[in-house]
């Protein structure tokens, strides 16, 4: 508050000064000034006004000619000494121009700060809705090609090269089988929700329908494959007997 008060009272100082200066005469000639008459304080130039502050030790005195400014006279040494404009006081107001400045270029940067969040906000769930439309066309078509793959005679998943040769030294009964043929089993429908897949089928008989899941546990498409209970049955038109199956797998893409 002191430091408000204090800038406050400096510009007010300096509005005064600075409105009295343009009218003000050239000094007068002083007349000689002996400092051992108590009745003068000398280096005055022609005092317009004068302001006792509280207590009579000071005297507050306003240069109307001359250079102008106001002078602060201590009542008991009749000594003066200019307070306005002072190199301080300018300093002061040269860092207060420039602090405004500053202030008006960061408001004319801010102002609109909020228009610029809106449309950045617009941008970003622009671009996540554009990015799950390309994934919603990309991915399921990806993972129906690898179904596709994994049914094509002479076709096996997609799996990394090291991983199935690590495979097939430490486990090699989870490897697939590629002389198998795909045409021993028929899906008869499909359903993918929630990056869950469900497949159901004919086969002709459970190594058949082993070997699909086998396909699609190393496939990088898919994983956690479960075999759900299968049952026995007849294909009508040739007689032949068949397994009804079922298979569900989480989706990656």
């Amino acid at each position: 508050m002191i430091g408000v008060r204090t800038l406050l009272l400096s510009l007010s100082l300096w509005a005064a000064w600075a409105s009295t200066t343009a009218a003000q005469p050239p000094a007068p000639p002083q007349p000689p000034c002996d400092p051992a008459d108590q009745h003068w304080v000398c280096g005055q130039q022609t005092p317009e006004d004068l302001v006792a502050l509280p207590g009579g030790g000071w005297v507050v005195a306003s240069v109307y000619a001359g250079t102008g400014g106001i002078n602060l006279i201590k009542v008991a040494e009749r000594t003066s000494t200019t307070v306005f404009p002072s190199a301080n006081v300018t300093q002061q107001l040269d860092k207060n121009k420039a602090l405004e400045a500053q202030i008006k270029q960061i408001k004319d940067v801010a102002k609109n700060h909020d228009e610029i969040k809106a449309k950045l906000a617009a941008l970003r769930d622009r671009e996540e809705a554009i990015a799950k439309l390309q994934s919603a066309r990309s991915g399921p078509t990806a993972m129906l090609l690898e179904v596709a793959r994994l049914l094509t005679p002479g076709r096996g998943p997609s799996v990394d090269p090291n991983e199935l040769s690590k495979i097939r030294r430490e486990n090699p009964t989870q490897d697939y089988n590629g002389n198998w043929d795909p045409r021993r089993l028929w899906l008869t429908k499909f359903v993918e929700q929630d990056r869950t897949v469900r497949l159901e089928g004919i086969a002709r008989d459970g190594e058949d329908v082993s070997e699909l899941a086998r396909r699609m546990n190393l496939s990088t498409f898919f994983d956690d494959v479960q075999l759900l209970p299968a049952k026995r049955d007849t294909e009508k038109e040739s007689g032949l007997p068949m397994v009804s199956f079922k298979l569900e797998a989480k989706v990656r893409y």
